[in-house]
């Protein structure tokens, strides 16, 4: 049994979404991800203007539904998912 964490979570806070993604570091491999997009921005003044919250929703969001992918691989690899 391995004492050391290989799992690495990258968040990628782009412009169209929150991208969550786990890397398996010593199989070099992507394992799992998941991706939230945010809701449609600016209004009239600036179609480019984001608020904060939505942002963060978005992260939130995508490491929860990253979590719950890479959980189901787990159960399903039999890994046992605890």
């Amino acid at each position: 049994m391995a004492t050391e964490a290989n799992i690495v979570v990258t968040l990628d806070i782009g412009g169209s979404g929150a991208k969550a993604v786990a890397y398996d570091a010593v199989r070099q491999r992507c394992v799992a991800s998941a991706a939230v997009p945010y809701p449609a921005g600016g209004g009239a003044g600036d179609p480019g203007l984001f608020e904060p919250e939505d942002w963060w929703h978005a992260a939130v969001g995508a490491l929860t539904a990253l979590a719950l992918v890479r959980k189901r691989h787990m159960i399903y690899a039999g890994e046992g998912g605890h």
